[in-house]
This record gives C-alpha cells, structure tokens and sequence, in this order.
C-alpha cells in the first residue's frame, strides 16, 4: 500500500510531523466532533474503556494492536490536583507512576527503596524570550545587541540548574536539545560573567542599569519557574538591572498578551518543538519575522531557516543548522535557559525504562 503526499515544495520534517499528529476517519471528525475527546479513534497499543472527565480515563489493552502487546491489560490514567496528590497517592500505593514531580520531592523519594525517580530530558525548554524587535517598546533596552548579550552573561543559569533544579535540568547555548537532528555541540552556552555584562551596560548607554520588566508563569510542565524568575531577578540586580515580577497563571491570558504584542522586553516560555526532533522545528515558531508569538526577528537568520527547511539533503541541513545556533547565540535572541527534564515517580513494583522526549510510553511498563 502506498500513501503519496505531493507538496508544495520540499519539507524535511513531513514524517516527524506525520507521528505528532492524530490520523483519524474523515467521517468521525465531521460527524462526531463532540466525542473526539471522550472517544477517540486510533491504532494505539490500548483503547478508550472509560472516561470521567476531570478524574480518570480508563484503558484496555488492544489485542489487535500491530506492534508488541502492552503487559498490563489495563492502564489507568488519573487527574490529580497537584503534584503534591501525586506524590502522596504514589506513597501510598494508590499509583505506580507519578509523573511531572518537582526536584525537591524527588529528593524525598531517593531513600525509599520502594521507589525510585527517573529523571530524562523532555522535548521542552524553558527559554525566555528578549523582545529583540522592540514589539513592546520601539527604543527598548532589548532591540541592542550588547544589552542581551550583558542579560545572557549576568544570569548564573548553572547555579540556578544546581541549586534551585537540583540538577534536573541540561544547560543549553541556542535553543536546540543535544538529541535532536542538527545540535551542534561546539557552540557553548555564555560564560557568567557579570563584570563582562556591565561593560556591555555601560557601552550600550546604560552605565546605571534600566529597569524593566519580566513576566513570570507556573505550568506548562516547567516546574519552579517563579523561584528561577526570583534568582534571574537577583542576577540582574547584581549588574545594575531592576527587573519586576509579574506572575501570571492562566495560559491563555499569557498567551494572548504574547500575541499582543505587550510580553516585552522578557518573559518566560516553553518551546516544545511541536514534538518534532529536529533544530529546525525549534527556530519555526517563535524566532521568526511576523510571527505572532515571536519577539525576535533578523532577516539573515529567516534566510538560513528557509535555507534549511527547502531541502531534503540532511548533511546540508546539518550545517546550516549550526549556522543558525551560532547566529542566534552570538546575536543573544533569548535567555536560553534549559532542556527540562521530566522527574517521575516510579513503583519498584514496576518495570519502566525512561524515554528522552515528552511521550511517556507508558505502555511500555512491565511487571517487575
């Protein structure tokens, strides 16, 4: 059986995009568009049992499935208030796996021998953007190189990585994961060098500081951002910059005020990629000109970008992809902070291996 695809023009990443999006029966989306979330229609290792909405979905092993059978003939996924319920409910038997935990919970789990913590890169980051365009403010401190670059060396992220995440967290210089296609290795994250950031400060006409402004949010599986806001907050401090707090916890407010163009000249985000393992996907989205989430945009780094995503040659790709992250690393186009890693829970009574990326697979888990 053959699926042909006729495009447009070429696109490297079809088939990462083709596994991160549901494929459904044209019918049942027309037709039946209310169930899509209480009954979905798929090919997966499992199917729907039972759904209580705001509780718990309940799974029965498929045994049509086309791939090796899942051990347990069912799974339960279940809604907890707080990763607080989650690690109580695990403590207590009520669950085997408790996923999103935070550091410090983890560390209270490492001398239990009835568990143990698996802690993997997720295919997110926590980066925070510079309003590099001046959407919020046309003569903002961010639209000078010098300034983003003295902000990139002021913040100690590897102590903010070891003392606040506890180590759960990968260091990154451009924004590009080291497992995905394209990272380039040799391109280093800036040093903390706070004396250095001053001197930036003072040749960009900002001898005193600025004071500005940062936005702060709690979710999107990035775990202690509002203590990380405070320590960049101290950083800043330290070379001159006052920064305020503004935490918000409603995604959608975030959102839309980002689309507003009113987020400048920092705010924190998360950029998942689109769940595809590729740099290209990194940069697709909230580094380009025009887009609505997008506070950076330089016609140079947008040319290499369509350079890379017209071509199918992958060795091509792979250099112009390190081109890209040492663009936007020397230009300071954000805060790029960290890969997060997704700390879990798990149940010596379980047998599951850890999976870099943000699926969980947790249908591969076996009896122990």
């Amino acid at each position: 059986l053959t699926a042909r695809f006729n495009l447009k023009q070429p696109d490297p990443l079809l088939i990462q995009y083709m596994i991160t999006y549901a494929i459904l029966p044209p019918n049942f989306t027309t037709q039946n568009s209310a169930l899509l979330a209480t009954a979905p229609v798929g090919s997966g290792p499992y199917k729907v049992s039972a759904f209580q909405s705001g509780y718990q979905v309940v799974l029965v092993r498929n045994d049509g499935y086309w791939g090796p059978k899942p051990a347990f003939q069912y799974a339960v996924y279940r809604t907890l208030a707080s990763s607080e319920s989650q690690l109580a409910s695990l403590l207590a038997g009520d669950i085997h796996i408790a996923s999103n935990l935070d550091p410090v919970q983890a560390k209270t789990l490492g001398g239990n021998s009835k568990f143990r913590v698996v802690s993997k890169p997720k295919l997110l980051q926590a980066v925070i953007t510079l309003d590099q365009i001046g959407r919020t403010d046309p003569k903002g401190p961010m639209t000078d190189q010098r300034v983003r670059q003295a902000v990139n060396q002021a913040v100690n992220f590897d102590a903010i990585i070891n003392d606040i995440l506890l180590g759960h967290g990968t260091r990154l210089a451009a924004g590009v994961c080291p497992f995905q296609f394209g990272f380039d290795p040799t391109v280093e994250p800036w040093p903390y060098d706070p004396a250095t950031a001053k001197q930036l400060l003072s040749a960009a006409g900002y001898p005193n500081g600025f004071e500005a402004r940062i936005i702060s949010q709690n979710g999107g599986g990035i775990v202690d951002q509002p203590q990380t806001a405070q320590a960049i907050q101290s950083d800043l401090a330290a070379v001159g910059i006052t920064m305020s707090i503004l935490n918000m916890t409603d995604p959608s407010a975030v959102g839309a005020l980002v689309m507003s163009g009113k987020a400048g000249p920092m705010i924190q985000l998360g950029n998942a990629a689109g769940g595809v393992y590729d740099a290209g996907a990194d940069y697709s989205f909230i580094f380009q000109c025009g887009n609505p989430f997008s506070y950076y945009c330089n016609s140079q780094f947008g040319s290499l970008n369509k350079q890379q995503a017209s071509t199918l040659d992958q060795t091509a790709r792979q250099a112009t992809l390190s081109q890209m992250q040492k663009f936007i690393h020397d230009d300071a186009g954000a805060l790029f902070e960290w890969s997060v890693h997704g700390i879990c829970g798990v149940s010596s009574a379980v047998n599951w291996p850890s999976y870099s990326g943000r699926q969980e697979k947790l249908y591969t888990a076996r009896p122990a």
